[in-house]
């Protein structure tokens, strides 16, 4: 487009070991990407680079590729706070992207916690 500047990448770093199955971003730009091999990357949209990354821990999805991230969405699309894990075989985690930890309940369990402002848009 006429008068806009975009950032061309060469090479893009990624710390996925697998094929990337879903991708988010907010209204703020921040952006995720998860994979068959159960790894989160957040990404600096602006120099293409990661900015943190989060593996699964064992206690949710042993090392299995039978049970992987399908879906990927943060709960409030103005911000970056909170972001839903959606697993193939129909879990889905919540994790609190500040602390860097997956939303606990009651009793030791992984649960989705509840969240406002959370929809799916069905795209066709």
């Amino acid at each position: 487009m006429k008068g806009r500047d975009y950032l061309m990448c060469k090479m893009l770093l990624s710390y996925h070991k697998r094929d990337v199955t879903c991708v988010d971003v907010t209204s703020k730009y921040s952006l995720v990407t998860g994979s068959i091999d159960n790894l989160i990357c957040f990404w600096d949209i602006f120099n293409c680079r990661i900015n943190k990354w989060k593996s699964l821990p064992d206690k949710l999805v042993p090392h299995s590729f039978s049970n992987s991230i399908c879906g990927l969405f943060f709960a409030d699309k103005d911000s970056n706070e909170l972001l839903l894990v959606f697993m193939n075989r129909g879990e889905v985690y919540c994790l609190d992207t500040v602390k860097e930890e997956f939303v606990l309940q009651k009793q030791g369990s992984y649960q989705l916690a509840n969240i406002k402002k959370f929809s799916i848009v069905d795209v066709k």
